[in-house]
């Protein structure tokens, strides 16, 4: 039997229209005598129910008569008979809104017929509205404006707030006990739910969120019981911070940087953080194919994601994508994020040079900064014949020389050697991936060199030294501070697209320095990956 009612009550509720009750109404007095007005022989028995009492509402039901022209319906309270609304033929719902709290009353349904006639049925009901709203539900919306993507760098997350009535007031809070010092965000509600973007939050770290309403008569639900738990971190998952470069207008804010090479991820569980659990399905070569023969792959489907992988797991970066496409795929995770630029790539390449613990000899400017996979076993690098994908913790020995440390403590990881990587040589935020010089010397040369671009008539080169210049912090003659001290080295050309930090097979070239404008823009090499940023400011 109640499975049966539960379905009445659905099929009842498809004709509902909601009304506004007006407490003080124009409204129509119901003159209860023999007038000809209520001569209706129409079969009706008024009223069925009502139902979904609220603090400020109610729904009315009724069965719908085949001799209906219109359905009065009244709000009969203490005898003063005041006409609410006339509903057409065919609905069967009326809801009854702005209604006091904690107040009763008594509302009755009357037909009228296709001759003008009302029916004179007395099938009145009454009920008590709820004296206080109930307790909002409260949880964490995805990113409104970038769904599924990581949002846990929102300084002005999106809430949803539910079980709630039209024009209550919503408000949320970051304490249990709703305190307006630790309001954080309000909106009044349109309709039995809503999206609230929070104020700016004052600073990274862990929240936990609250709300309350306020119905339209001023009255106010209990504070939520149930927090929503939401960290404000400095970077999104799986990237670091690094510090900025106070010699470097262009860099004057810290940002976020991927902790490892883009990896194409799938949002299966709809976190909007990249894990290895949302690789299924992806081979072990980064690439649609063992041959990577497909360029700009898996671009309608996958984003960029950079993640620790787990232990025994081999996923390569993302490659064979063009320079545009991946500066795409870094700009579609919202706003802020992009392919790295030159600047930021030597700010993070200088503070490497800087850091003593990225020697080998542990002493800056003594031996060599690592270089990673370049293809080359000696001291500054490691060969693994191909792209290491495999997982931090496996590895190991050498092949830790593919990880670096930077003034903060954060470690990045393949910022020399792996795959050289696709890197933006503009330096403002524009859709359009920028190009370098063309003009500048064919072939790999060491950064030491007398001449790497062509010369103005001033002397200057083409490219400011902040551009591709190592640091050199342990002053060493600039003639001799090349490649031998695992900077990598230098080459022009014709495409004029840049390519940094060299790839597991250039070897010598290969570097945190490294830098080539030979490839074009629209290029797509199983050598090239990238590397997305986050900038917070």
């Amino acid at each position: 039997m109640k499975t049966i009612l539960l379905a009445l009550m659905a099929t009842i509720f498809i004709s509902c229209e909601t009304k506004e009750y007006d407490p003080l109404p124009s409204s129509t007095a119901v003159q209860n005598s023999a007038s000809s007005t209520f001569g209706s022989n129409a079969s009706f028995s008024g009223l069925d129910g009502i139902t979904s009492v609220t603090d400020t509402s109610a729904i009315l039901f009724w069965t719908n008569s085949d001799e209906a022209q219109e359905y009065y319906i009244y709000d009969v309270t203490d005898g003063i008979n005041t006409l609410l609304h006339r509903a057409q033929a065919g609905e069967t719902t009326y809801t009854a809104t702005k209604l006091k709290s904690a107040t009763s009353y008594t509302f009755l349904v009357r037909l009228k017929d296709i001759d003008a006639q009302l029916d004179n049925n007395i099938n009145k009901m009454t009920i008590t509205t709820n004296a206080q709203p109930e307790t909002p539900n409260l949880s964490l919306a995805q990113n409104i404006q970038f769904p599924t993507k990581q949002y846990d760098v929102q300084s002005r997350p999106y809430l949803t707030v539910s079980n709630i009535q039209v024009g209550d007031t919503i408000k949320i809070y970051t304490d249990s006990n709703c305190s307006s010092s630790n309001l954080v965000g309000s909106a009044i509600s349109d309709g039995s739910s809503i999206n609230i973007q929070l104020n700016k939050l004052p600073s990274f770290g862990d929240y936990d969120f609250y709300v309350k309403s306020t119905n339209i008569n001023g009255v106010e639900s209990n504070c939520s019981t149930n927090a929503i738990e939401y960290d404000y971190n400095e970077c999104p998952s799986g990237y670091i911070l690094v510090p900025a470069d106070s010699g470097n207008e262009l860099v004057a804010n810290d940002f976020c940087v991927m902790k490892f090479e883009a990896k194409p991820w799938l949002d299966s569980g709809v976190t909007g953080l990249a894990n290895s659990s949302d690789l299924y399905g992806l081979n072990d070569d980064g690439c649609l194919e063992s041959s990577c023969s497909s360029s700009n792959w898996g671009t309608s489907f996958f984003n960029p994601g950079s993640f620790e992988l787990q232990n025994g797991d081999v996923y390569p970066g993302w490659r064979k994508l063009d320079m545009q496409t991946a500066k795409d795929e870094c700009r579609s995770l919202g706003d802020g994020y992009d392919l790295i630029n030159s600047y930021e790539w030597m700010t993070i390449a200088r503070n490497i040079e800087a850091q003593a613990n990225n020697w080998s000899s542990g002493i800056v400017g003594s031996g060599c900064v690592f270089r990673g996979n370049n293809g080359i076993d000696d001291s500054c690098g490691y060969n693994y014949n191909g792209v290491d994908g495999r997982a931090e913790v496996n590895r190991t020995g050498t092949a830790t020389y593919a990880r670096h440390t930077l003034s903060n403590g954060n470690q990045i990881w393949d910022f020399a050697g792996n795959l050289a990587e696709w890197v933006d040589t503009g330096s403002l935020d524009q859709d359009e991936a920028q190009l370098g010089p063309i003009d500048c010397t064919d072939g790999w040369v060491e950064f030491g060199s007398i001449e790497i671009c062509d010369k103005e008539p001033d002397g200057d080169s083409d490219l400011a030294q902040e551009f591709f210049a190592p640091g050199n912090p342990a002053n060493i003659t600039e003639a001799s501070y090349n490649s031998d001290f695992g900077l990598g080295q230098f080459e022009g050309g014709t495409g004029g697209a840049a390519i940094r930090g060299g790839s597991y097979r250039n070897g010598y070239f290969a570097g945190i320095f490294s830098l080539s404008f030979s490839a074009f823009d629209d290029d797509a090499s199983k050598e090239y990956g990238f590397r997305c940023v986050y900038r917070r400011n």
